[in-house]
């Protein structure tokens, strides 16, 4: 199933399906699957070089750090922890038990859909809630469901980002890693926190 979720995945971040769309129909190609191979996707996940020092730099200088994603809570939790992210918020994979006592996807995902709607809302409230003004924040996206989060951002980013993002991105980064985004707000070699 891996060509036919690569096709409708490359098609949604560039912006040419819709993404809740995309989104359920790549779910429901994983029905009756068991849940353990969600253990394995965690265990494969390539974390972006930089990734470790942008967060404990961040935190550091009081910062508070936010990972909003289209994918799934059961990754989006596992790299909160891993990486020292202060939130986390992304879909959820609907689980059951079969009748064999055995855990399984049933190729559903419940509401609420987190969507690029979604990804701008919880920049308010986290804007709101922590009396910043936008001006004082940071986005970083590469995918068409970024693109209104990035645009209210005070800076918006396009990591390796789709053409539909870059269009509305401040900075583009396509050669760099996360310290990129470091050096973007004036941080030195000698601030990094590794």
């Amino acid at each position: 199933k891996e060509q036919e979720i690569i096709k409708i995945t490359t098609e949604a971040m560039n912006g040419k399906i819709d993404f809740k769309k995309a989104l359920l129909d790549r779910v429901e190609i994983l029905k009756d699957q068991p849940a353990e191979i969600l253990e394995k996707l965690k265990e494969n996940i390539n974390i972006n070089d930089g990734a470790i020092e942008l967060i404990k730099t961040m935190k550091y200088n009081k910062a508070k750090t936010v990972l909003v994603s289209g994918g799934f809570t059961f990754l989006t939790d596992y790299l909160r922890k891993t990486l020292g992210f202060d939130y986390s918020h992304a879909n959820s994979l609907e689980i059951c038990k079969n009748n064999l006592n055995q855990m399984y996807i049933t190729g559903k995902v419940l509401d609420p859909i987190l969507d690029k709607q979604a990804k701008a809302r919880y920049l308010d409230e986290y804007v709101y809630n922590n009396k910043l003004k936008y001006e004082e924040t940071l986005c970083v996206g590469d995918g068409a469901n970024d693109t209104e989060m990035i645009k209210k951002a005070g800076l918006g980013v396009s990591y390796n980002g789709k053409k539909s993002l870059e269009k509305e991105a401040n900075v583009h980064f396509k050669k760099t890693n996360l310290l990129g985004l470091l050096y973007a707000q004036g941080y030195t070699d000698e601030q990094i926190i590794s």
